[in-house]
């Protein structure tokens, strides 16, 4: 996980220490942070954050300054940056349940992105905290979307609201809300359809489940392989729909690691949850210290 983001940074440290000899030239400082910057750039780090970063090592490492002493500056400079940028504002969800029952969880994503696995994910989550939950499968325009969701509910032993396909997904959200106002649900969670940055007929269609169904969150799920492509997919949704949360799915197998900070600096969206796996109990709790610590810990 992040190898290629921590692969980068270990290798600016090196390169700018093997540079110099009991100190650094003003050029010697420049190049290798400019490398540093591309090298961040590669990793999936968007533009905004891999200069705000290698500013601050301009500020830090001076022409003067030790050899001894440049690691130690990297890695502060480094680690700080990213403390800021992961520090997000938090939503305890399960507080925020009990504020309003039945609680509206609206979901959305692009193609792919395992929109549905994740939804399962937190179902699992919710119901070891206690939570009664039923789904909407207000997918009703990608082929076997109600099947999967359907095998979903299943396994996890919950209700779940559906009608037939290329029916009205509003329909759906609509149903599944009041459904759960007669049973004493305490949580629903609608499914929508992937949709692309150019589907506009899609974004539509969401405005109005949006509308209709009157969520308390909607959360936006992105897939940490995508990389800053999931900046640009959060920000039609932010845009068009408007996003309270994040949830990464494929996180564990994510090797190369921007995408998770670009995220954090794009939107300062909470992040409520990371995917770490492909079973309905892969789901962790956004950690920044966590994440912190894959970054910066030493390779032994």
């Amino acid at each position: 996980m992040f190898n290629l983001l921590k692969k980068s940074f270990s290798e600016a440290v090196l390169k700018i220490t093997a540079a110099c000899e009991s100190t650094c030239s003003e050029k010697e400082i420049e190049q290798k942070i400019n490398e540093f910057e591309v090298s961040l750039l590669q990793a999936n780090v968007s533009e905004g954050v891999a200069v705000k970063i290698c500013e601050k090592l301009r500020a830090q490492v001076k022409p003067l300054t030790k050899k001894s002493e440049i690691e130690k500056i990297f890695r502060k400079t480094f680690g700080d940056a990213l403390i800021k940028v992961l520090d997000l504002p938090k939503i305890d969800l399960l507080k925020e349940i009990e504020k309003q029952k039945p609680f509206i969880i609206l979901f959305v994503g692009a193609n792919g992105v395992g929109k549905t696995t994740t939804i399962a994910k937190l179902v699992n989550y919710l119901k070891m905290h206690g939570k009664k939950c039923a789904l909407g499968a207000a997918d009703t325009f990608r082929a076997a979307a109600i099947e999967q969701i359907s095998m979903w509910a299943k396994e996890l032993d919950i209700p779940i609201i559906k009608h037939k396909y290329k029916s009205d997904p509003a329909a759906v959200a609509f149903d599944a809300v009041n459904y759960a106002k007669a049973n004493k649900i305490d949580v629903v969670l609608i499914d929508t359809a992937g949709r692309s940055n150019t589907n506009t007929n899609l974004t539509n269609e969401l405005k109005k489940i949006k509308r209709i169904a009157k969520p308390n969150l909607t959360i936006a799920v992105v897939d940490a392989l995508t990389g800053n492509d999931g900046v640009n997919q959060v920000a039609v949704f932010e845009e068009n729909l408007g996003v309270d949360a994040i949830i990464i799915s494929k996180l564990d197998a994510d090797e190369i690691g921007g995408g998770i900070v670009s995220l954090a600096y794009e939107f300062k969206k909470p992040i409520l949850f990371v995917g770490t796996g492909q079973t309905h109990t892969d789901l962790e709790e956004y950690d920044k210290e966590n994440i912190l610590n894959r970054i910066l810990t030493k390779e032994k």
